[in-house]
């Protein structure tokens, strides 16, 4: 039987277990509670009183053994490109002029952490990850080529051409911005397509200005538009995006798309712009399947605080270009669901006058489509659906539970009169006279004739309700929920001095429930 510490050597040739059957060892072992494997956490999970034994009834996915597959590696084609690129650069004596520029490059580049990318690196050429051939670590291999010998070199120059062209756009004040909180899958995405509408006093980052954070490049796609629609009557857009579907980086089908859109032309989650720039992000377990890095990437207190500092200067270094080319005199707006790995807690120093929404809904219905959703979007990714993987899958359980645990302590942190919280379910039965409560509380104004308030009005008058991903307990059974996880919505209205939209809801005189207090964890090891 594998385990996890088998990271660099190759498992035994071994017959597939019958479907739900254990080992002797996992047997004589008996189950882990989440509070013991604490102490193997690289980093400890907050609020241990919280902490509650694990399941005896363990998911369908976590009862099975560890089988090596060999998938097909995706971005292959990253190989022969790169190689072919050298090959004419060497051809055209241009090489030694690109050499010298890739040696200077990483010191002007606001991307990525070379220190993460050389771990990686080594992890890749030490073996196999465990349950998959040596062939897999080649998709990952791909994606760290592509990125320090094509994307970052080319795109350090768009970032410094922008300082050259465009110095003003540093200077752009991030005033009192407003973030869209909670854990994935909890109904954010449809408030913040509600809140987007607010176009008089909001502005968000679309998935393109997310992906291509350059204003040279923002202004060059503005003319195209803009001369498409005077002359070409939308034809290059109707080719692009109806006929090609090149406004959706990861394709239009299947049920990624149904559970989680990502178009360019729309508003998306702030995390992304790790993922594409950072290389940090929980997405990035399904290129690199292994615990270490499952930890780290869910982590990003892990990394050095200069490391912290410069990725959130970045961040705001985009947002302060998407206000200063198209929102001059309006709030920043974002939804931040995967801030709960330290993001936010750090982005606090950036944003000191931010206010929150924070939306809540019951984790039995939000982890099981969570759950899925991440095997999703790692299969988009990779063409492997890591959430399948046995030996993994506690260590995605606990990463969640630790991103729970984190929301109520940043809740209890912040400002109270900066704060409001939304029950998800109750959301959907007045929505129009739930966003004006949160106006009114954080003290911003729906002008009454505005388009945004004839927007509430025509949704009012179709009362959206929120249609629930249909899930199963493969991934993540109801009693490991309700026995490991903390009700978020009781928790957080336990906080003294809290607002809730739904004043009804609010406990009159509500305690947390105590529960057992683990041994103290010792104190995490440095990823780097």
């Amino acid at each position: 039987m594998a385990t996890v510490g088998d990271a660099a050597d190759p498992l035994p040739p071994q017959r597939a277990a019958p479907r739900g059957a254990l080992s002797a060892e996992e047997k004589a072992k008996g189950p882990t509670s989440v509070r013991d494997c604490a102490t193997s956490c690289t980093e400890p999970l907050r609020h241990p009183e919280l902490t509650r034994p694990r399941s005896p009834t363990p998911s369908l996915i976590a009862s099975l053994q560890v089988k090596r597959t060999v998938a097909v590696p995706k971005h292959l084609f990253v190989y022969p490109a790169v190689a072919y690129l050298f090959y004419s650069l060497w051809r055209s004596g241009w090489l030694p002029y690109v050499a010298a520029y890739y040696a200077i490059y990483p010191f002007f580049s606001p991307f990525g952490n070379w220190g993460v990318a050389w771990r990686i690196f080594k992890r890749l050429l030490s073996g196999p990850f465990p349950g998959y051939h040596w062939s897999f670590n080649l998709s990952g291999g791909a994606l760290l080529i592509a990125k320090l010998t094509l994307m970052y070199p080319i795109e350090t120059l768009l970032w410094q051409l922008d300082n050259l062209l465009f110095p003003a756009h540093r200077q752009q004040e991030v005033r009192k911005p407003l973030f869209l909180l909670g854990q994935p899958r909890s109904g954010t995405t449809r408030f913040e397509d509600i809140l987007s509408e607010d176009k008089e006093s909001l502005v968000a980052l679309s998935l393109f200005e997310m992906r291509y954070p350059y204003l040279t490049v923002q202004y060059a796609f503005d003319g195209v538009n803009w001369f498409d629609k005077k002359f070409l009557r939308g034809a290059l857009r109707y080719v692009a995006f109806d006929v090609l579907d090149l406004n959706k980086p990861f394709g239009g089908k299947g049920d990624r798309h149904q559970m989680r859109r990502l178009q360019y032309e729309l508003t998306d989650e702030d995390d992304i712009l790790f993922l594409f720039h950072q290389m940090h992000h929980f997405q990035l377990c399904g290129m690199f399947p292994d615990e270490e890095f499952v930890r780290f990437f869910y982590h990003f207190d892990q990394l050095p605080e200069r490391d912290q500092d410069q990725a959130l200067a970045f961040h705001r270094q985009c947002v302060q270009k998407v206000l200063y080319r198209r929102g001059q005199g309006r709030n920043y707006f974002a939804k931040w669901v995967a801030g709960w790995n330290g993001q936010l807690a750090r982005a606090r120093r950036l944003y000191p006058d931010a206010q929150y929404i924070v939306i809540v809904r019951s984790a039995s219905e939000s982890l099981p489509s969570w759950f899925k959703l991440q095997g999703l979007l790692a299969k988009d990714l990779v063409g492997e659906d890591v959430m399948e993987r046995p030996h993994l899958h506690r260590f995605f359980k606990e990463e969640n539970l630790a991103w729970f645990k984190n929301e109520i302590e940043f809740c209890r942190s912040v400002p109270l009169e900066n704060l409001t919280v939304l029950d998800s379910d109750q959301f959907y039965r007045d929505i129009q006279g739930d966003v004006r409560k949160v106006y009114e509380y954080l003290g911003r104004e729906i002008a009454p004739g505005s388009d945004f308030d004839k927007f509430l009005a025509r949704t009012q008058q179709k009362q959206v309700t929120h249609r629930k991903t249909k899930t199963d307990e493969s991934h993540i059974t109801q009693a490991e929920i309700r026995d490991e996880f903390p009700d978020l919505f009781k928790e957080i209205l336990a906080i003294p001095g809290v607002h809730s939209v739904h004043a009804g809801l609010t406990p009159v005189s509500a305690k947390p429930t105590p529960l057992p207090t683990p041994s103290p964890a010792p104190s995490p090891a440095p990823f780097l």
